[in-house]
């Protein structure tokens, strides 16, 4: 009987320690990142133009689940907030307008990046930075 109890014991000591190891070899979404790349990519020559600007963007993911971002837009700080959920490789933003945007992302320990598609393999990427 003290055996069977010993390896139930072993095992979920196992399994604690086999978690906590994958969770540390994870980067973290959570911080202020700021924007030092917008780019298009595999859009070809007649893809739309858009403004890829975007020094003095911000946004912060807190741990309660909810970001901040704030745009300096014309010499203007413009802030906005909402809720943000991470689904296997993709990023889902609820601002609090209640637009929804649903983006695949790549993350390390030090850039994030956001991907946008737009359409037969054409993608808007943003690329952020951890302040």
């Amino acid at each position: 009987m003290t055996d069977k109890l010993h390896v139930l014991v072993l095992f979920f000591i196992l399994i604690f320690l086999t978690s906590g190891c994958q969770d540390e070899d994870q980067p973290s979404i959570l911080g202020v990142w700021s924007c030092s790349e917008g780019y298009l990519e595999n859009c070809g020559e007649s893809s739309i133009f858009y403004d890829l600007e975007c020094e003095g963007f911000e946004v912060t993911f807190l741990s309660d689940g909810t970001f901040a971002t704030a745009i300096e837009f014309n010499g203007e700080i413009i802030e906005s907030e909402g809720t943000y959920i991470i689904s296997d490789d993709f990023l889902i933003l609820n601002l609090e307008t209640g637009n929804e945007a649903t983006d695949r992302f790549t993350l390390s320990s030090s850039e994030l990046q956001i991907i946008n598609e737009q359409g037969e393999g054409c993608q808007l990427i943003w690329v952020y930075t951890k302040v």
